[in-house]
């Protein structure tokens, strides 16, 4: 959701511990696509056309905006 740096660096730091294989991979989910569209093409841009990251690290996070996909999405492993 929209915030300002706090959640930014979470997402960015549970980002990079899952490319890293520091912890085990969980679903990770950015949603307002709108806000976060300038920061994902600059990813895109700059650090994977640069090769600091590989294609597959934008493949360990999805991005959406419907509340009831974020739901299904989460639910997919979350045992309840």
């Amino acid at each position: 959701m929209p915030g300002g740096l706090a959640p930014l660096d979470e997402f960015f730091e549970a980002l990079t511990l899952i490319q890293t294989r520091r912890i085990n991979p969980f679903r990770l989910s950015w949603s307002a696509r709108s806000f976060g569209r300038g920061l994902l093409s600059w990813v895109k841009d700059q650090v994977l056309a640069h090769g600091n990251i590989d294609r597959a690290d934008l493949m360990i996070f999805n991005v959406m905006d419907d509340p009831d996909e974020i739901v299904a999405y989460i639910r997919k492993t979350v045992v309840l």
